[in-house]
């Protein structure tokens, strides 16, 4: 495959062309992240345990069934209890609760 100007005999198509321009990968927007993604759930649990009071702050609309998976939702429901009686917790006592 050539990669010289366009023009020049090569099958790439110039950024120029109608045909690099159908591709419209920058146009769309990003799709939202949501809870039902395993990744997006494992990154709010890690904050929430790092950070509880953000359970208080930003993350205050969260139910347990906003997280797919019973350990997700175990979990959620264990920092959630733990944080609304105030009490700092840690991972041994968050496997605990």
């Amino acid at each position: 495959m050539n990669h010289g100007p366009a023009g020049a005999g090569n099958d790439v198509p110039s950024p120029d062309s109608s045909a690099w321009r159908r591709l419209h990968l920058y146009d769309q927007p990003a799709a939202p992240a949501s809870l039902c993604d395993l990744r997006t759930q494992s990154e709010v649990l890690a904050r929430l345990i790092m950070e509880p009071n953000l359970l208080r702050e930003s993350f205050g609309d969260l139910t347990t069934t906003d997280f797919s998976g019973s350990v997700d939702a175990s979990l959620f429901r264990a920092i959630a209890k733990l944080v609304e009686e105030g009490k700092p917790f840690d991972i041994p006592e968050l496997a605990d609760a």
